[in-house]
C-alpha cells in the first residue's frame, strides 16, 4: 500500500484520535515551519540562479552591453568629427561668443522662456572674473 493509503487508512480505522500536549503541538508546528521555509528558500534561489544563467538571460545581457556601446557611439560620433572646444585666450574670447566655441549655434532659435533659452543665457553670461 501507497504512504498516503497508509494514512487514508489509518485515520479511518480511527486511531489518529491521539491527546497531546500543548508543549508538542509547539515542537511539531515550528519544526513544520521551519522544513517549510527551508523548502522555499532553497527553490526559489535555485530558481533564480537557473534564470540567470539560462541561455536566454546570457543572450538577453550581451544584447543590452551592444546596444549601450552602439548608443553611446552615436552619442558620441561628433566628437571625433568637429574640432570640438579649442583652447582659446581671453582676447580671442572677447572676439568669439561662447556659442561658437561650445557649438551652441543651434539654441539660437529657441524660444524666449524655454529650458534651452535658459541653459544659452546661463552659458553666454559673464561671471565677473573677465576684465
Amino acid at each position: 500500500m501507497k504512504p498516503i493509503g497508509n494514512t487514508e487508512d489509518f485515520v479511518r480505522r480511527g486511531k489518529a484520535n491521539v491527546t497531546t500536549d500543548p508543549g508538542m503541538d509547539k515542537r511539531v508546528l515550528d519544526d513544520s515551519f521551519a522544513a517549510m521555509d527551508e523548502t522555499i528558500a532553497a527553490s526559489g534561489s535555485r530558481a533564480a540562479q537557473k534564470i540567470l544563467q539560462s541561455r536566454a538571460m546570457k543572450l538577453a545581457g550581451a544584447a543590452v552591453l551592444v546596444m549601450g556601446l552602439a548608443i553611446g557611439a552615436l552619442m558620441g560620433r561628433d566628437t571625433w568629427q568637429s574640432p570640438g572646444i579649442q583652447s582659446v585666450g581671453k582676447s580671442q574670447m572677447a572676439q568669439v561668443g561662447p556659442t561658437t566655441i561650445y557649438n551652441l549655434d543651434y539654441l539660437t532659435n529657441a524660444p524666449k522662456g524655454s529650458l534651452a533659452d535658459a541653459y544659452l543665457t546661463l552659458v553666454s553670461a559673464t561671471n565677473g572674473r573677465e576684465r
